[in-house]
């Protein structure tokens, strides 16, 4: 499973360059932009506003941008095992305890369980709705393409995104079939 975060830099409601941040960077100054720091530039999988300094050389500015996403997470990178805290409550930590296989093993367990439920992943459809309001949070329909986002409805959305100009409906089209592709599993 690839965890590399993947950015979308828009410049008004054109899709300029998608990828890996050295990927889009790059691709935005090859392409000789005018004013890159007019550019939208999104973090696909939370769907926030990302900000870079775009002074300097191509080298510098890929360097700068590439050091400020890159992190070093704490557990067993080699083996994909990432070390993070969890806090619950006492008798939540006794029923794991007298789970098969201690703990972690049975919170994998359950996790997996829950991916596999067929529902659409909630920060997944956070992440699109965050993109959604920077990238078009004044076009005609949004609230209610955000109510459809919600309910699941991507029929919905999809009937109020055909309108909206530039690249967007096939952007958040794109975006969509990743939300919901969990569902239709």
């Amino acid at each position: 499973m690839n965890n590399e975060i993947t950015f979308a830099i828009f410049l008004g409601p054109s899709l300029v360059a998608t990828g890996p941040i050295d990927v889009a960077v790059r691709s935005v100054l090859d392409q000789g932009v005018p004013h890159p720091e007019r550019c939208v530039m999104l973090a696909e999988q939370t769907g926030r506003s990302v900000d870079i300094n775009w002074r300097g050389t191509q080298a510098e500015i890929v360097e700068r941008a590439v050091a400020q996403f890159a992190t070093r997470p704490p557990g067993r990178p080699k083996l994909g095992v990432e070390g993070r805290e969890v806090t619950l409550l006492p008798r939540h930590w006794r029923w794991l305890s007298k789970q098969r296989g201690g703990a972690s093993a049975a919170l994998r367990r359950l996790v997996e369980a829950d991916m596999r439920g067929g529902k659409a992943d909630p920060a997944m459809v956070d992440a699109v709705y965050r993109q959604m309001s920077v990238l078009a949070g004044d076009h005609p329909g949004f609230e209610e393409a955000a109510r459809q986002l919600y309910a699941g409805n991507r029929e919905g959305v999809d009937d109020i995104i055909g309108a909206w100009p530039g690249d967007l409906p096939a952007y958040f089209g794109h975006r969509l079939d990743a939300v919901f592709a969990k569902e239709a599993a």
